[in-house]
């Protein structure tokens, strides 16, 4: 599993979580803990998401981590949850897994067409997806505090 900032950083770009979604998972995090990080208080209060990718940005180059190779993964599958959930049509999930192909170089990922993305590539980004929104979902905060406590 990849780092839970990756997760959120993929989560936050794809558009899969909304500001409200972050914020809340953030206000949640934080009234778990005694002392959260500066990055963690900032991120509850942004209100758009280009202000939560430049927290989430920073944060990791804080923590000196560098986005892995499922990245594109994550972010295709987090777009094709959007469109199975109807908030983005079949002709936008398509334009968005080219640019994220683009993007991060996923060679692997050959979504010639959209009929070609109910394959296993579909079914494996979607999983990833689903995996990583479980483990977001379930973190044990105090196996967390590395990241948003002092």
């Amino acid at each position: 599993m990849p780092n839970l900032l990756v997760i959120i950083y993929c989560l936050v770009d794809s558009g899969f979580w909304k500001v409200s979604d972050a914020r809340a998972w953030a206000d949640c995090t934080i009234s778990k803990i005694n002392v959260p990080k500066f990055w963690l208080i900032n991120f509850s209060l942004k209100q758009t998401p280009d202000q939560l990718l430049q927290v989430i940005r920073d944060a990791l180059r804080e923590f000196s981590v560098v986005l892995p190779e499922i990245t594109g993964e994550l972010l295709v599958g987090f777009s094709i949850l959007r469109f199975e959930r109807g908030e983005i049509s079949e002709q936008n999930l398509q334009l968005v897994i080219s640019e994220i192909i683009d993007a991060y170089d996923e060679a692997e990922l050959s979504f010639s067409g959209f009929e070609e993305c109910y394959g296993e590539e579909y079914d494996a980004c979607k999983e990833k997806a689903l995996h990583a929104l479980r483990f977001v979902e379930e973190v044990d905060i105090e196996a967390f505090a590395t990241l948003v406590m002092d």
